[in-house]
């Protein structure tokens, strides 16, 4: 079967399997509201609605997107930067910002609210494809042009850290070493810096408190011995490893676990866990599947795409949704601190779902050179 058939194929399997991540995504959310929620507030108050229309405004981005040329995208790369790095410095300006819990992530438009930090992934999963594309010399890149992509990274994830959410940091930070690791950057050089990066992250989180996030601190420890405070500080983390571990293989029930009773984010960072909880781990092993399936069309675009912007959005792409999963699973099993970050499709949050699907929808459509752009030796027509 010839490559870009299987391109095809592979891509028809990613949007399926990003559809039924969705609507598993809106079932999960209607599954960890408490009794009595659906009663005691108006309809546009609840999760699940808001989830909803993020949903039909994902599904409608996602197709426009799959017809959109990879030409328009790359031109459209640079102001979009722009304007997400306007839009992180708003969330500190009165007026605009729409501050939650103390922690300024999002921005207030009307009645909507967007958290600019997720859209920041998109940005800068599209700005590093054009600066590796332009700075490409084979197969890798200038060392000036890995610069200018390591301090677009460094600026991005200290902007989002300083909100403060360190999770979406650590996620960009992810984001981007992948991509530069596709580009073809020196491994000397991302060694160093992330070896930099590590050491400044330690730092922050050693004086959280100098900082005014001494949450985090708590959060170390409480990872180190969650029974120590099972009341306080390893509330979360040993309700969340109750809900993992009581599921069993085909779970309690929809609607029947106690986990949205007890966990603290039950529709967000530990949404994966009350699914597990009421659906088993047969549920978590399907969510796997379905991630691993678009995750596997963008590696299939890297490999096998000659466009060269196009399979490092694709790198893009594939990592962010790699990335994220593995850290809020990490999450809920105890395996690493407790830290923010969405599992994709599948917990609640407007802005999160809105970014994952129109990510999805760049990588749907299958990619031909452009003469503007730097294009690679053509791959075999077979694929192993």
């Amino acid at each position: 079967m010839k490559t870009d058939q299987i391109l095809a194929r592979s891509s028809r399997y990613a949007f399926f399997a990003a559809a039924l991540l969705t609507g598993a995504g809106l079932v999960a959310t209607m599954a960890a509201d408490r009794p009595g929620q659906l009663a005691a507030g108006t309809w546009y108050d609840l999760a699940v609605t808001k989830q909803a229309l993020a949903v039909c405004v994902g599904l409608a981005c996602m197709v426009a997107l799959s017809r959109t040329t990879f030409d328009r995208l790359f031109s459209l790369a640079l102001p979009f930067m722009a304007l997400i790095l306007i839009a992180l410095i708003l969330v500190w300006v009165p007026g605009v910002k729409a501050p939650i819990e103390g922690f300024h992530r999002r921005i207030g438009i009307g009645p909507v609210t967007i958290q600019p930090g997720e859209f920041a992934k998109l940005a800068l999963i599209l700005m590093l494809a054009v600066l590796c594309t332009k700075g490409a010399k084979g197969r890798e890149i200038t060392t000036h042009t890995v610069g200018w992509c390591l301090g677009m990274i460094t600026l991005l994830a200290v902007l989002i850290e300083r909100e403060p959410d360190l999770g979406t940091a650590l996620v960009i930070l992810a984001i981007g070493l992948s991509m530069l690791y596709t580009a073809g950057a020196p491994i000397r050089t991302m060694a160093i810096y992330s070896i930099s990066v590590t050491f400044a992250v330690l730092l922050i989180t050693g004086f959280g408190a100098l900082f005014g996030h001494s949450y985090r601190i708590h959060r170390i420890t409480a990872f180190l011995n969650p029974e120590a405070d099972i009341d306080g500080t390893g509330f979360q983390i040993v309700q969340g490893l109750i809900s993992v571990s009581i599921g069993g293989l085909f779970g309690r029930g929809y609607g029947n676990g106690d986990g949205r009773d007890y966990l603290p984010a039950p529709n967000t960072d530990y949404v994966l866990a009350n699914m597990i909880e009421q659906g088993g781990l047969l549920t978590l092993l399907v969510v796997a599947a379905l991630i691993g399936l678009i995750v596997r069309h963008a590696y299939l675009v890297v490999q096998h795409s000659t466009d060269r912007f196009a399979r490092l959005v694709a790198a893009g792409v594939g990592a962010m949704l790699l990335w994220q999963s593995l850290i809020n699973l990490g999450v809920i099993t105890s395996s690493i601190p407790c830290t923010g970050v969405p599992m994709p499709f599948i917990s609640f949050g407007t802005s999160s779902l809105v970014v994952t699907l129109i990510a999805v929808g760049i990588i749907l459509r299958p990619a031909t050179p452009s003469p503007r752009r730097n294009a690679l030796p053509r791959p075999s027509e077979a694929i192993g």
